[in-house]
């Protein structure tokens, strides 16, 4: 079983998925789409998208409702964080998003 949970609200097309293992410390906005949550060492632990369907190309509404797995991965250099999200669901093949983000402000949870 992945560590990594999720949750879609399709009404408001609002996908997160983050590491069940972690504990965020403190989150990062990235253009008004992307909510970074970070570890103690300031390692991503979860990602927050918002508009999905519109925001990350390959994703849509349909395969969002059905997802039944999720990985995460992350590297991180300088202000940049590559974000390579992994989503399975049903009756479709595995799709794979990577995600660049320029981290600009930290919002302290």
């Amino acid at each position: 079983m992945s560590r990594f949970k999720f949750s879609y609200n399709e009404k408001q097309d609002i996908l997160y998925v983050y590491d069940n293992s972690k504990e965020a410390k403190f989150s990062s906005d990235s253009q008004g789409l992307f909510i970074i949550d970070f570890d103690k060492v300031n390692k991503p632990v979860g990602i927050e998208i918002l508009d999905a369907s519109k925001a990350v190309y390959g994703l849509n509404k349909k395969l969002l409702k059905s997802i039944e797995d999720a990985n995460m991965q992350s590297m991180t250099k300088g202000n940049i964080i590559s974000i390579l999200l992994t989503l399975k669901s049903k009756g479709c093949a595995a799709v794979s998003a990577s995600i660049p983000i320029a981290v600009q402000q930290q919002i302290k949870t």
